[in-house]
């Protein structure tokens, strides 16, 4: 199995978690992406107001707005961005959104990542 993407895109995490974010970025450097990457919804969304990347990825779970509402709110302004949400407790029940994401199920292994990744072709 090939590790580079054939199609390498920009992909920007967000993570409150600072080791779990560096190795999240790492992984994705391995597989050739160019990656950012932000510590709160917030930052995330102030770094969206220069910067266009094609996925995000997004902790359900962050300080402040959570990675639903985040992802709600790019949608709303991005509606082309392609977002996975990861989570270690799933999806919270009654969540309905109008927008396709990818669901990456931590703790996920490299080749779940990059399953979750091919959903968006890269």
């Amino acid at each position: 199995m090939a590790l580079r993407s054939s199609n390498p895109k920009n992909i920007l995490v967000v993570e409150d978690n600072d080791d779990f974010r560096e190795l999240l970025c790492e992984l994705l450097r391995m597989l050739g992406h160019s990656v950012s990457n932000e510590a709160s919804a917030e930052q995330a969304l102030t770094a969206l107001s220069t910067s266009r990347p094609d996925v995000v990825i997004t902790d359900l779970t962050l300080p402040g707005i959570s990675g639903i509402e985040l992802a709600k709110q790019i949608h709303a302004t991005h509606p082309e961005m392609k977002i996975i949400l990861s989570s270690g407790y799933g999806m919270p029940a009654g969540v309905q959104l109008d927008f396709k994401v990818g669901i990456l199920s931590k703790p996920y292994s490299l080749n779940q990542l990059m399953q979750a990744l091919s959903q968006f072709n890269c």
